[in-house]
């Protein structure tokens, strides 16, 4: 069993609803099936396998998210890296987990250019979207693979990602989170908060919780809307046009949206 299965189960289940939408452009679950079992075969013709880390590096983003179940996919662990934080912190967490390749979004080029050289284990760059000093996107990465996706077997034991600590009590450490624990939380989730066609508005980094929320509401065949950043007048008005059932935000913004005016007039049926 792996987080991968996630994905599959969800596009089962789907019923033609899509798996992510973004400036209110969809992707079909079929489409990010098929681009998660891409990377998956093009990371293994290249070698990498089970013990090596992926990062993705990016806004939030569905390419972004679908690269991380690639990831997986390849008996990987994937690394979900901050892309708020400090040039020198992404370099030593990238060390320190042993990060072999780096998915990233153009939006971040100045911050990629600056721990590129810092990083002389990284051994593959493949840009989300457009393609930076050669780099392969996704795409290309994916067109160029030499077979298709075989399932890679791995244990409920293996590492599905690797989380960091805030570092409060000293320097961050990676955290090793099994495929078991991911399931368990899905299973919990399911349990506690039926829904057979969950919504889940993403205001929240993909890298940080909401991508863990994301991961039952992908299960159910579910749609997460992606919102690039914060911004909660529009958070308010998501809600209403896609009819969002779940959501997450800290509280310091769930107190700001209560201040709001549209907040009064806004659909939250």
């Amino acid at each position: 069993m792996s987080v991968f299965n996630l994905l599959e189960r969800g596009a089962e289940r789907c019923e033609g609803r899509p798996f992510a939408i973004l400036d209110d452009v969809a992707i079909g679950y079929d489409r990010a099936l098929d681009l998660a079992r891409g990377i998956a075969a093009a990371l293994m013709d290249r070698g990498f396998g089970p013990g090596d880390h992926a990062a993705v590096l990016s806004p939030n983003d569905p390419v972004a998210f679908i690269a991380s179940f690639g990831v997986i996919g390849a008996g990987m662990a994937y690394v979900p890296a901050n892309p708020h934080n400090a040039a020198s912190a992404i370099i030593s967490a990238m060390r320190l987990i042993d990060v072999r390749v780096i998915f990233y979004h153009s939006a971040l080029a100045l911050l990629v250019g600056e721990i590129r050289g810092q990083l002389p284990d990284v051994a593959l760059f493949v840009a989300l979207d457009a393609g930076l000093d050669g780099d392969p996107t996704v795409e290309q990465l994916v067109h160029e693979r030499g077979t298709a996706w075989e399932p890679r077997t791995v244990s409920l034991a293996d590492t599905a990602f690797v989380g960091q600590t805030g570092g409060t009590t000293g320097e961050p450490k990676g955290v090793l989170i099994s495929h078991r624990a991911v399931f368990a939380f899905v299973e919990k989730y399911l349990a506690e908060i039926p829904d057979p066609a969950p919504v889940l508005l993403a205001a929240t980094p993909l890298t940080h919780a909401a991508g863990m929320l994301a991961m039952p509401i992908v299960a159910q065949g579910g749609t997460i809307v992606v919102m690039r950043r914060p911004d909660l007048p529009q958070f308010v008005a998501l809600i209403g046009r896609h009819k969002v059932t779940t959501t997450f935000l800290p509280p310091t913004a769930i107190y700001r949206l209560l201040d709001l005016p549209a907040t009064a007039t806004g659909d939250f049926s």
